[in-house]
């Protein structure tokens, strides 16, 4: 039973998440394509071996934390937010909206509760 109940949530996140992340990506890029691979929050965990301490780079400030992990080869670094607020959440899609301007942003995870 836990195991679908945890299904049926990241499902609810990811259309969430990913609803809200691509409003803004359509607003923002003028209806210009940005191709963004989506990571299962599966993946992330794993290449972060569950957001272990181990993984985490020093000194990131207090409200976000940086993993690094490496993903199908790839070194990557993964953001996470240590609080749930909603200001943060409205940052993290706005993060990776306007930085897909200035680095490329290649790839993203919308199944975990931001």
């Amino acid at each position: 039973m836990e195991f679908w109940r945890r299904k049926s949530k990241e499902r609810k996140c990811f259309l969430k998440n990913g609803s809200m992340f691509l409003e803004k990506l359509i607003a923002d890029c003028n209806g210009i394509s940005n191709p963004i691979r989506m990571f299962s929050s599966h993946q992330i965990s794993k290449a972060t071996s569950h957001f272990d301490l181990e993984y985490s780079l020093p000194h990131t400030p207090s409200p976000l934390r940086w993993y690094k992990g490496v993903i199908e080869g790839r070194s990557y670094l993964i953001k996470r937010f240590t609080r749930q607020v909603c200001e943060e959440e409205e940052s993290a899609y706005n993060d990776i909206v306007l930085s897909s301007r200035e680095v490329l942003v290649s790839r993203c995870c919308l199944g975990m509760y931001v």
